[in-house]
């Protein structure tokens, strides 16, 4: 990869708050991008045929976007740039991803996720089991 530039069009978020997307076949995973988007990044840097990206262009917004409350790059607003009401749909997507793909359990119907505070922390999870 030979450019700092990448155009790409994000797939789904992934735990952490990073957004993926593929570029030439390569997984990319992207700060402040959500998915449906088309971005323009910038790499910094590869790592295990993994490349890390900064979206500095949105080329194709989410109507899910939003002015951001706080600086997505920081841990407790890497969704700062999403809609509330999108937001939970995207943490309860990790969460199904992650018992899908890591643990091999389905979830049958998804996850129920409570919305954080506009301003507040994003990425906290407090998970609830009955039977």
């Amino acid at each position: 990869m030979t450019t700092p530039f990448l155009e790409l069009t994000i797939d789904k978020v992934v735990a952490g708050g990073r957004a993926l997307g593929r570029h030439d076949g390569r997984v990319v995973l992207v700060w402040g991008a959500i998915p449906g988007e088309r971005v323009r990044a910038r790499v910094e840097r590869m790592a295990k045929g993994v490349v890390y990206a900064e979206t500095v262009d949105v080329l194709e917004a989410s109507p899910d976007r939003r002015e951001p409350v706080g600086d997505w790059r920081c841990g407790g607003h890497v969704f700062a740039h999403v809609a509330p009401a999108r937001q939970t749909v995207l943490k309860a997507g990790i969460i199904v991803d992650a018992f899908t793909r890591l643990a091999r359990y389905d979830l049958g119907g998804g996850v129920r996720v409570m919305p954080s505070p506009s301003e507040g922390y994003r990425l906290r999870a407090r998970l609830h089991v009955q039977d």
